[in-house]
């Protein structure tokens, strides 16, 4: 279950469908389990991040989407990542204790460059294999 809270004004009608719209693409594609309940906010722009998933409990996880002002494809993009996420802590290939740790074995750490994790590899590549597929003329 999707629940949506817009706390920006940044953020217009357009892209705030489109992000939705992505989100339940990615759900049904990466075929979310079932008893899941992502909470979404739209946030306003931020220095450092465009997305940010928390896992609040087992089955619970927290989406934060910050406005990015690149355009309505990169939220869509961003949008289909965290949703990986998601997808990878109800798997079980990623979980948080209290580092992320992926199934097999590697940890966060501040050795651990941020695109060389390989919960970050799978979600861009996935995020760019989603979106192909959903601006796929019909």
């Amino acid at each position: 279950m999707l629940e949506l809270e817009v706390i920006s004004k940044e953020w217009n009608k357009h892209e705030l469908e489109a992000c939705i719209q992505s989100m339940i693409y990615a759900w049904n594609v990466l075929e979310v389990k079932n008893k899941t309940r992502v909470m979404v906010k739209f946030l306003p722009a931020h220095s450092t991040y465009v997305g940010l998933t928390e896992q609040e409990r087992l089955k619970e996880y927290t989406i934060r989407m910050y406005y990015n002002p690149e355009g309505i494809d990169a939220m869509m993009k961003t949008a289909m990542h965290e949703m990986v996420h998601v997808a990878q802590f109800r798997s079980g290939k990623l979980r948080y204790e209290p580092a992320m740790v992926w199934y097999d074995g590697t940890m966060d750490s501040d050795d651990l460059a941020y695109l060389d994790a390989p919960w970050e590899k799978e979600a861009y590549a996935m995020e760019e294999l989603l979106f192909k597929q959903v601006m796929k003329p019909s």
